[in-house]
């Protein structure tokens, strides 16, 4: 029992240093990464608040053509709603201070969950919206309306071109404007997030399963334990032997009868039952031996099931991969 029990105390210990790890790294790192991705996607690289900010939101907050129309515009996602959004805004003074303005006309719905998945399906929603118009033998890639070409921010001209990010991938070019980036970025992290919750679950569900394992072993009896003393024939018929006689003709008749056919006949009948309640004891100790068995059987299956992982991945972070050590 001792050795089995320092099995399960060494897995637990190892599967709760895989859980503490992956949990640890998940609040510490990558939940703190994700806001980070979603934050720049929408204020720009470097802005830690919620709040749009000159050369980081847009190129320039007085400038509608180099941050709307120009070499490597579109930085941010409300830098393009900028760019775009029907509202009255004065470019030469700070498009920025009309910001709250444009949040405003976002349709109110309930937003969907925050998923990997969701993530990769705006990004594509979103490439799949961008316009691509010819104007004098010249493509253009623009998200908005452009009038023969032109983009200036006037009434029917307002748009914000990305020719530059379709430049090398005429196809998905989109993938490289710098939002999109950083949406990309949250998409992997929260992949990573996911997988990380899972981990945690599973490794929960082990560390109880192993739990429910080390107190059926605890109650169940030790096999190895000695037996209990079985008094044998010889050792009956010396104690009676032993009692005190009440009379010298007491004693002598005793002993005749000891000797006799009779007394030989009892000396094989306490060996018979000796040897029953031998055999019986045997006979519970096997029994068990099997249901202790099988409660460990139930609850092996039962970490079998569980996607809980004991290893580490090549490149040396802890990674969770199934248990593989099962008690017989």
């Amino acid at each position: 029992m001792s050795a089995q029990l320092k099995t399960l105390a060494e897995k637990a210990s190892q599967v709760y240093e895989q859980y503490t790890s992956a949990r640890n790294k998940d609040d510490t790192e990558t939940r703190s990464e994700i806001n980070k991705a979603l934050r720049e996607a929408l204020y720009g690289a470097g802005v830690a608040t919620k709040k749009a900010e000159d050369t980081k939101t847009v190129k320039s907050k007085s400038d509608y053509a180099s941050s709307c129309v120009t070499s490597s515009p579109s930085l941010t996602i409300y830098g393009d709603m900028l760019c775009i959004c029907g509202v009255d805004i004065n470019w030469g003074a700070d498009a920025t201070q009309v910001l709250q303005q444009v949040q405003g006309k976002c349709p109110k719905r309930a937003a969907p969950k925050l998923t990997a998945n969701n993530v990769d399906t705006a990004i594509a929603t979103f490439g799949g919206r961008v316009r691509h118009g010819t104007d004098a033998g010249n493509t253009h890639h623009f998200l908005g309306k452009q009038s023969a070409g032109s983009c200036t921010g006037v009434t029917g001209q307002l748009c914000v071109v990305y020719d530059t990010f379709y430049a090398t991938n005429s196809k998905e070019g989109h993938l490289a404007i710098p939002w999109v980036a950083q949406l990309t970025t949250a998409a992997a992290k929260l992949r990573e997030h996911e997988a990380a919750v899972v981990d945690v679950k599973d490794a929960t569900a082990a560390l109880k399963q192993l739990q429910a394992m080390a107190w059926t072993i605890y109650s169940i009896p030790d096999t190895d334990e000695a037996p209990a003393h079985q008094v044998t024939p010889k050792e009956q018929l010396k104690k009676k032997h032993n009692k005190p006689a009440t009379s010298t003709k007491a004693t002598k008749l005793h002993a005749k009868v000891q000797v006799n056919a009779s007394g030989k006949q009892k000396m094989e009948n306490l060996k018979q039952k000796a040897n029953a309640n031998l055999k019986m004891e045997k006979s519970k100790k096997a029994k068990e031996q099997r249901e202790l068995q099988e409660q460990l059987d139930v609850q092996n299956m039962a970490l079998k099931k569980l996607n809980v992982k004991l290893t580490k991945a090549a490149d040396g972070k802890p990674k969770l991969v199934k248990i593989k050590f099962f008690l017989k």
